[in-house]
């Protein structure tokens, strides 16, 4: 490779330093590329999209030019790799060495199996100008992408959004200098399949716009990537610098100053020479001589050496207060964990202590509910009588131990009873200890409007009964059980 020649600056750059260099690649020689361009990459896009379009939908040929981006990737690159080396390649010459590059193993490969390549920019230099194949390039290129395929990637993801972002800025600009009434229709041809044939022909205008921007700045910033990447592994900067030196040295002046101080040493030196030596070295001795050049004086400046440490030894007054340097020390070590302990402690506390407003709010409940067979039965604590059984029936059995006058029990069957029932319908936690009005707010909170109200009903004649001796009539009892049926 011919370094000499090459117009950039090789030098190692960080990865991001070399994707830019792509743009100034691009601005430096864009007058010799986008004539190449628009006179061999955009009539090929032009035909295949009418053609395609006399035979299938907008979009199919529209997804055929799209899956050719690595053949005009090759194009791009057969410009800029001898752009790098001042040749700019002509019109007619890039159209001789077309089939070249359309039918080489490369293009098979890069329209294939490799399309989907994230580093394609990045690899395409690899195979299109080494010229590397099989074991040979898959070596070089795990090679070559170490440290180096990330941003490769990252170049590939990045101007693809940009692709987009032109396109529809392009399409967004357009709907700017239409008027309203026909934004509607113009963004339902947008949707639809089949659209007008000037519609779809301006559509293709926008994407080829946006392609002709994005792709060879894509291809140049890649190259310069693979460029930046050879020289960090195989030292061009230095190879440079070296050829640059054996220049200067074969160089026409140095050959002629080197014959001088040969001839110079060879041939010997005539009398008159060697009289103005000794002449010269008299005239020396007699300037030396004078007593201007014989005195000595000495001076002295003050120069900052920086901090210098004593060298004497400070006088111990017997005691050492160093140990409380590591006391305290270890004192602040000590308080920051019992304060981290602390903290977490009373996240535990809290979390506990409030766990059943969490399970409320999470509607979980701790213990399974309650699932009565038909011949089971629950353990019932009647207030001030002797444990019973919850029948299957607690409406009935309770009006029919308040018509034998057994009051306390019926009231208290039906009042227990409706908390299991409101506990397994509505999965409601109540703790052992929690009074009636406490219990009558747990259930207004979680059952129904109706539902609450019956059973704060039932616990305000159940405490008048319990605690007042205050017995309701018949009537209020006997609505009481029917009531319970509706509800539960």
């Amino acid at each position: 490779m011919e370094l000499d020649r090459i117009s950039l600056t090789i030098r190692p750059r960080g990865h991001w330093e070399a994707i830019d260099l792509g743009l100034t690649l691009l601005q430096t020689y864009a007058r010799s590329f986008f004539p190449i361009w628009f006179a061999v990459v955009l009539p090929i896009i032009v035909v295949i999209y009418f053609v395609f379009l006399e035979f299938s939908p907008p979009w199919l040929a529209a997804s055929f030019i799209w899956w050719l981006k690595p053949f005009y990737d090759l194009v791009c690159l057969h410009f800029f790799s001898r752009a790098v080396f001042n040749e700019l390649p002509t019109i007619r010459q890039t159209w001789a060495a077309l089939p070249s590059l359309i039918f080489s193993r490369n293009a098979l490969a890069m329209l294939t199996f490799r399309r989907f390549d994230l580093a394609r920019s990045f690899n395409l230099p690899i195979a299109q100008l080494e010229g590397l194949t099989g074991t040979a390039r898959r070596k070089r290129v795990n090679l070559l992408q170490k440290q180096t395929r990330s941003y490769a990637v990252y170049l590939t993801v990045i101007y693809l959004h940009f692709e987009w972002l032109v396109y529809c800025s392009l399409i967004l600009l357009f709907l700017l200098f239409v008027p309203d009434i026909y934004v509607d229709s113009i963004w339902e041809q947008l949707m639809e399949s089949e659209t007008d044939t000037a519609f779809t022909l301006l559509i293709m205008l926008f994407s080829l716009i946006a392609l002709t921007i994005i792709e060879p700045l894509y291809v140049a910033s890649g190259f310069v990537l693979y460029l930046n990447r050879r020289t960090h592994l195989e030292g061009w900067d230095i190879e440079l610098l070296f050829r640059q030196i054996a220049k200067r040295m074969y160089s026409p002046l140095m050959v002629f100053g080197a014959a001088i101080m040969v001839s110079a040493l060879i041939f010997p030196h005539s009398p008159a020479f060697a009289l103005e030596q000794e002449q010269a070295k008299i005239n020396i001795q007699q300037v030396l001589a004078d007593p201007d050049f014989s005195t000595t004086e000495t001076r002295y400046r003050w120069v900052y050496v920086g901090e210098v440490k004593s060298l004497e030894t400070p006088i111990s007054d017997g005691v050492d207060f160093s140990f409380l340097a590591w006391l305290f020390k270890t004192f602040v070590v000590l308080m920051e964990y019992l304060i981290w302990l602390v903290f977490f402690l009373l996240i535990i506390g809290l979390l506990f202590y409030y766990r059943r407003y969490l399970l409320m709010l999470l509607h979980i409940s701790v213990k399974p509910p309650l699932v009565v067979e038909e011949n089971a039965a629950v353990t019932l604590v009647q207030h001030g009588h002797h444990h019973a059984h919850l029948p299957l029936d607690p409406a009935h059995t309770a009006w029919q131990w308040w018509q034998r006058g057994d009051t306390h029990a019926a009231l208290s069957l039906l009042y227990r009873a409706a908390l299991q029932q409101t506990q397994r319908r509505y999965s409601l936690l109540i703790e052992d200890g929690r009074t009636e009005d406490e219990c009558v707010r747990l259930v207004k909170q979680a059952a129904p409007v109706e539902t609450g109200n019956y059973f704060a009903q039932l616990t305000r004649f159940w405490q008048q009964l319990a605690y007042a001796q205050r017995v309701p009539n018949d009537s209020v009892i006997k609505q009481l059980c029917e009531d319970w049926k509706l509800h539960f």
